[in-house]
């Protein structure tokens, strides 16, 4: 075939440069400074297309490769990555006869220099043009979704010579050839704009689909939405988009192969890898080969590429199966906790609203919502009324922590701003998965079809059919929730874990917990800290001593989820106080063992959904039997000793419900388990007759080998030969090289070394071809009867999972002994009044913050509906008074949860839900004053020891300390940053204040404890000052619920006069300290400095000394000063106002003369008093008012 010679003259050297500096770029690439673009989807279908042209045009072969030597078709392609031995053999062919059909007229000796020349013309080249990163960047459209990996520098070549091979083939009529529709698996570069030259074509390109890209095209298609990882042979390949997607997310190398771009990773590291990209987002798909060589040998499609099929799914929410989650440890050091940032729960929500329920008000909805666990088998739904502002939804939302959002494709605003600000929240790239389905699958008349076919199928007796009558009289939105969950767990054979409607929980029970919303959840700081959102520093961090992960995720539900019955309350309350001071040692033996166990919640799990692996199983089987052992051998001792109902049921309960274990482990042969090999995993083949006779067939097969042995002997006339086996190659018989004239002509020859030679008799490859297809057959019948072992094994899982349920209660239980030991709490009286009654409190989280410093100031407290309900606390700033609120709401909250409570004595009255408006961080901690002359409250004392830097091992609480000044006596300052603003919310401070405000207005009870922390603070003092008043009077008036309410208006304090009986004014203590001595009169004012005593005190305080915060923020001295002055002048011109407005008042109480003159007397000293102000234009009407 003939070629046309390249272009000459102007048009070549117009054209080289550019060239040239595409090359050198490969070699000189500077890090950061190209941004590489991928082949567009499209492309390596045009390339197929195009490659059957029967003639090539030759101006695509620039001048440089048409005129190399043979010398240099040897030498290895500047490529990012090592190509393969035939990949290069392919190219030194169309290299050689690129350059046979140049027809150069060089002659062969001046090649050399003029390589030398031309390689030194392009690093001049190179060198001098400063722009040359700039013009390879090609610009990607905005809406990209991925970027591309900067190593993959060649994807910009790939992408110009594909889009020039098109252009140039259009005239072109295709051979013929089967045409795939394959836009969606090029490069993610959707469109981009060239702006150099052509560039020299990818070698490597083929004309058309191997049988690999084929398959994986067709898999593909049905999986447009997944990261394919196909199993090929010792490692799992990724192609096309998904092998630049991978090669970025996971560091790893990926090159042009054939027609797509492709990446590798060991078939052993599999797991690693896929959680890795799970947790980035991605769905996850692995494909793996289902037949092996030698069944293929034997079938119809011996001769195509090997079948293999898609075997499981993942997603954040779906993250089971032996590939990703293995319970054994590895062989190789792999910190898998570091690839997941929190596995403890992973819950699938779904959520549907109904807006034909709505009630009136603008914006409002019902929502229904279903919540899935597939990893530990937990179902809740949940349906409620939700306002404008989407509160309850994102109670929900913060409760559960779901890591993956299942939602139809359209939403209302409100929703979706609540759902984009939700997902906004993330630690590193630990963000919740959103999944969109089609809203037909969320309509109701499709929804309950859907459910009704699934649960009918199950009824069988008449428990059946009452749990199918539960659910479909849920509501309409929770079925349309339930019916797109099961449609997609049924993509990953999940499903069956919603198959037994009696499991399911309602997640809010009015009846049964605590009300805590999202609000209070987060400003308590209940699961997580409001800084980094990690655990540390929230109250679930300080109760959580538990040894187990399935006793973790329970102690979390209790921690969300208070009780409101006092009788559980009190069962909760007598174990822990049980274990805390019984000297048997029944617990200690219990605890010591919940150590050694796996994750038996997800493990059993996993074996329900049958995706475990043989280690997995056997490892969770083993356990279950050692505890039915141990806990066996307890009940003598449980019976005698443990008093508390609670841990007796749950002790002795256990045994009987883990009873099925022993007869599955006893037919497991161990060693077989541990290694994974199902072919000798059953002890007992009586319930397996299908792998007996499997077995027998194989030993058949071996024996007439070994009989064959003897006429092999006689052969060769040697009776001491045997057969050998060499790299898994069996029954070869070994003769020395200078012996192989013996040996049969029709004898196969299967190996050979410099001493030997092993040959194979004919009779033996046909048995030997035998034997190993009825192996094959023996893997694929032992895993089908693997499967129908666990599917058994399923059917005792509800019970298996109740004796777990009750392990981790019990681990909740010896994790709130071991609190309340450490740090000497004390039982609280709970009761079924409006009361909350704590003598000496202190703050949970910081009291273990401080350790044994012993550094915070307890303060007591005593609400009672009967009496005073309502407290307004007053004072200076970090004073002490957000600490002091949040430490009441936490204590009563671990109270109903069953704990032991952080104070001296407590009574705590059932309270059904907890409401707060605080700010979003802690602010303001407590702590010792010196316990020196400082008791005396010394006017001007100045201690000059400091507090040791207890908060160094802090870090999770926004705050700093001020290390760098002087700090007084014995204070440590600590200040919070930032508003409650909500810009994905699009709304400001004072609206997100009023919005959390208006809905405790509407949700609180007269048994519900409401916290606002200086409410009004967002708008001018005036109406401030109204909102917080008329606020607060309804609390006290109407809903006359307990209440803490924090203020800096002194007005709001006034209500104590009008509600004497149920509400009582209080501040933080504090010392101003002052020395006169050291002040000139001349001086410019200075802030008064003031030492925080942090304890509650009768009385309001009448400033709030922001000054004093501001300086121990470090404002500079001289805005400080002048802030002091213009502080004084306003104080003295309200405090004129105020006593001309009570003078004026005066005035009209005269009944004589004498009373004119001596109020004249009066009005003229104010007036002398004030005479040093500037005049704002009020002495004049003042005057005039008097004198009329």
């Amino acid at each position: 075939m003939s070629r046309r010679k390249p272009a000459s003259g102007g048009t070549a050297a117009a054209g080289s440069a550019p060239a040239r500096q595409a090359v050198l770029s490969r070699f000189f690439q500077s890090t950061g400074s190209l941004k590489t673009t991928a082949y567009p989807p499209g492309a390596a279908l045009e390339a197929a297309r195009d490659s059957d042209s029967t003639a090539p045009p030759a101006s695509n072969f620039p001048p440089h490769v048409i005129t190399q030597s043979d010398k240099s078709k040897k030498r290895p392609r500047q490529n990012d990555g090592p190509a393969k031995k035939k990949a290069k053999k392919v190219q030194e062919k169309e290299g050689g006869r690129a350059s046979v059909s140049s027809g150069s007229p060089e002659p062969k000796k001046c090649l050399r220099t003029r390589s030398v020349l031309k390689s030194l013309e392009k690093l001049k080249a190179f060198c001098c043009d400063s722009a040359l990163p700039q013009t390879r960047v090609e610009i990607e459209p905005p809406h990209e979704k991925f970027a591309v990996l900067p190593r993959c520098t060649d994807f910009e070549d790939i992408t110009l010579q594909r889009a020039k091979n098109a252009a140039s083939s259009d005239d072109v009529k295709p051979q013929h050839k089967t045409v795939l529709d394959v836009s969606h698996l090029g490069s993610s570069t959707r469109s981009s704009e060239k702006t150099s030259d052509p560039k020299p074509p990818n070698r490597r390109t083929k004309s058309m689909y191997t049988p690999l890209e084929l398959q994986y095209i067709e898999m593909k298609q049905q999986q447009r939405d997944a990261i394919l990882c196909v199993e090929c042979g010792y490692k799992y390949r990724f192609f096309g988009e998904d092998a630049e997607i991978a090669a970025r997310e996971l560091n790893i190398y990926c090159h042009l192969d054939h027609n797509f771009m492709t990446a590798s990773i060991p078939t052993h590291r599999l797991f690693v890898h896929v959680r890795r990209l799970v947790a980035k987002g991605y769905k996850v798909g692995v494909v793996k080969q289902v037949e092996t060589a030698a069944l293929k040998a034997i079938g119809d499609n011996k001769s195509s590429v090997f079948t293999r099929k898609l075997t499981a799914l993942y997603t954040k929410a779906t993250l089971i199966g032996e590939d990703v989650d293995p319970l054994i440890k590895l062989d190789d050091a792999v910190n898998v906790d570091e690839i997941m940032t929190d596995t403890s729960t992973s819950f699938l929500l779904c959520i549907c609203e109904n807006k034909e329920n709505a009630k009136d008000a603008k914006g409002s909805v019902f929502i229904g919502v279903v919540g899935v666990q597939p990893a530990t088998g937990e179902v809740v739904f949940d349906s409620f009324q939700d306002s404008a502002s989407r509160a309850q939804l994102e109670t929900r939302i913060v409760c559960l922590q779901p890591v993956e959002l299942l939602l139809p494709s359209r939403l209302s605003d409100q929703t979706e701003t609540l759902i984009r600000r939700s997902t906004a929240v993330s630690v590193g790239d630990d963000r919740i998965r959103i999944e969109r389905m089609d809203p037909m699958y969320f309509e109701y008349s499709h929804a309950f079809q859907a459910v009704a076919e699934f649960y009918a199928k199950d009824v069988i007796d008449i428990k059946d059919s009452q749990g199918f009558s539960n659910i479909i009289n849920l509501e309409k939105p929770v079925i349309c929730c339930l019916a797109a969950i099961i449609r997609y767990l049924k993509e990953f054979n999940l499903e069956k874990i919603l198959s037994k409607p009696k499991n399911f929980k309602q997640l809010s029970s009015e009846t049964e917990f605590m009300t805590i919303n999202g609000s209070a959840l987060r400003s308590l700081e209940i699961l997580q800290n409001q800084t980094d959102k990690k655990t540390k520093g929230s109250l679930f961090w300080v109760l959580d001593h538990t040894r187990t992960s399935f006793g973790r995720r329970k102690l979390k539900h209790w921690v969300t989820q208070p009780l409101l019955k006092l009788r559980e309350i009190n069962a909760r309350l007598d174990a822990v106080s049980e274990v805390l001071h019984s000297e048997s040692g029944v617990f200690g033996h219990i605890e010591n063992h919940l150590r050694k166990l796996p994750d038996i919640e997800k493990g059993l799990c996993s074996i329900y959904h049958k995706k475990c692996s043989t280690q997995e199983f056997f490892m969770i089987v083993r356990s279950l039997y050692q505890l039915q052992t141990e806990f066996q051998a307890l009940i003598p001792a449980v019976n005698s000793h443990v008093q508390s109902d609670l841990l007796q049921t749950l002790i002795l309960e256990i045994p009987q419900l883990l009873s099925p274990v022993e007869h599955y482990l006893k037919i497991l042969n161990e060693h077989a388990a541990k290694t994974g090999d199902k072919t000798e995993l059953f002890k007992d083949l009586t319930d397996f007759p299908l792998i007996k006779k499997r077995k027998d067939e194989i030993k058949e097969v071996v024996d007439k080998i070994q009989v064959h042995l003897q006429e092999i002997r006689k052969i060769l006339k040697n009776p001491s030969a045997q057969y050998v086996t060499v790299s898994g190659q069996e029954f070869m018989i070994e003769v020395k090289n200078s012996a192989v004239s013996c040996i049969p002509s029709d004898w196969v020859k299967v190996g050979s070394t410099k001493a030997v030679s092993r040959f194979h008799s004919p009779f033996i490859v046909e048995n030997y071809r035998h034997l190993n297809q009825l192996r094959e057959r023996l893997v694929l019948d032992c895993s089908a009867e693997w499967l129908g072992f666990l599917e058994n094994f399923g059917e005792h899982y509800y019970f298996l999972c109740k004796a777990v349920y009750h392990l981790a209660t019990v681990d909740c239980i010896f994790s709130l002994a071991k609190v309340a030991k450490h740090g000497n709490y004390c039982r609280p009286t709970v009761q079924d009044e409006r009361k909350i009654i704590i003598k000496s409190g202190r703050h949970p989280v910081i009291d273990v913050l401080l350790g044994e410093q012993d550094q915070y100031v307890p303060n007591s407290t005593n609400l009672s509906g009967d009496s005073e309900r309502v407290m307004i606390i007053t004072g200076p700033n970090m004073g002490g008074k957000s600490s002091y609120i949040r430490q009441v709401a936490l204590i009563t909250i671990m109270a109903q949860i069953g704990s032991y409570v952080p104070a001296e004595e407590a009574t705590i009255g059932i309270v059904d839900g907890i409401f707060t408006r605080a700010s979003p961080l802690l602010a303001d901690f407590n702590f010792s004053r010196g316990r020196d002359k400082e008791e005396g409250g010394e006017k001007g004392h100045r201690s000059k020891t400091s507090p040791s830097a207890v908060w160094d091992q802090a870090p999770t609480w926004a705050v700093f300390m001020t290390k760098q000044h002087t700090i007084q006596p014995n204070c440590c300052s600590l200040l919070w940053m930032g508003a409650a603003d909500n810009i994905y919310k699009g709304q400001s401070t004072f609206m997100e204040e009023l919005t959390d405000t208006a809905e405790i207005i509407r949700k609180a009870t007269s048994k519900s404890l409401v916290i606002l922390d200086e409410l009004g603070r967002g708008t001018s003092t005036h109406d401030g000052i109204a909102i917080a008043y008329a606020t607060l009077e309804h609390f006290i008036r109407d809903v006359k619920s307990l209440t803490l309410f924090v203020t800096h208006y002194p007005p709001v304090c006034e209500l104590e006069k009008c509600y004497s009986q149920h509400v009582g004014n209080y501040h933080m203590g504090f010392l101003v300290n002052e020395d006169d001595s050291t002040q000139d009169p001349d001086d410019e004012e200075l802030p008064d400095f003031v030492t925080f005593l942090y304890q509650l005190t009768r009385g309001t305080a009448a400033r709030s000394y922001g000054l004093n915060v501001a300086k121990l923020a470090e404002v500079p001295g001289e805005i400080l000063r002048k802030a002091a002055n213009k502080s004084k002048e306003l104080e003295a011109l309200v405090t004129m106002k105020r006593n001309r407005l009570k003078c004026f008042a005066n005035l009209w109480k005269i009944n004589g003369a004498k009373d004119l003159q001596k109020w004249t007397e009066e009005v003229q000293m104010r007036g002398a008093m004030s005479c040093s102000l500037p005049d704002y234009n009020t002495d004049d009407a003042f005057e005039g008012a008097v004198e009329s």
